[in-house]
Order: C-alpha cells, then structure tokens, then sequence
C-alpha cells in the first residue's frame, strides 16, 4: 500500500524522471501527488536531494529550494532560474538550453558544472560583474 502525502510529509524524497517518486522507504508514489501538495506550499525544500533526469521543463519552480542539490541529467530547457539559489547543485549532462540562470553564477562554473558535475559556487551580484 503506498503512504498517503501525510507519511511522506517528512521524508526525503527521491524523484525519478517526474513521473514516480519513491520514498526513503521504497514506496512509489503518484507525482501528481506531489505536484498537488506543492501548490498547497510557500516553499518547497528540495536542499541536497537527489533529483537526478527530472523533467522541469513544465513545472513552476518558484517554490523550489534547490541549494546543494544532485541535479544530474536534469531538463531545466527553457526554465527561469533567476530566482533559484543554486549553490552547491552539480548539473552534470543537464540540458539548459533556453534557460535564464542566476546573475550571481559565473559562466564558467556552470559550464564546469555541466561538463564534469561540479558543485556551483554562487557570489554577490558585485562579485560577478
């Protein structure tokens, strides 16, 4: 029998391509599930979680927390990022095409991050001028 959103509440949560989550115990549970009890939220914290191949291409991310983050092979194509913090994701194979990245993360990291999955440092706006 799969949990109910209650019992996953304070899980960590692993989701896999968007379509099915599983819980710390194994439990697979419905993503529309999910989806449903993040619009019911201010925020969303998915610090240091293993989101590894999701599909963001249609999700709205302004309630995501992200920070340190596995996020390897993830679809962020056209997504707006601005927002997000993104210190400490590693975005290895991760397609970005059409997105709009945080002003406070340099090229260059992104592009080490992409190539070799390194984590992200992210600075001052000043900084990164």
């Amino acid at each position: 029998m799969s949990p109910t959103m209650k019992e996953i509440g304070s899980a960590r949560l692993n989701v896999l391509w968007m379509t099915v989550i599983v819980d710390e115990r194994g439990f697979a549970v419905d993503a529309s599930l999910v989806l449903g009890a993040v619009a019911e939220r201010d925020k969303v914290d998915f610090s240091g979680a293993d989101l590894r191949g999701v599909d963001f291409r249609n999700v709205d991310l302004s309630k995501f927390v992200l920070r340190d983050a596995y996020l390897r092979y993830v679809d962020f194509r056209g997504c707006d990022l601005r927002h997000l913090d993104l210190s400490g994701v590693s975005l290895h194979g991760a397609k970005i095409g059409g997105a709009y990245l945080p002003e406070n993360v340099l090229a260059d990291d992104i592009r080490m991050s992409l190539r070799h999955g390194t984590r992200i440092r992210t600075r001052s706006v000043a900084e990164s001028l």
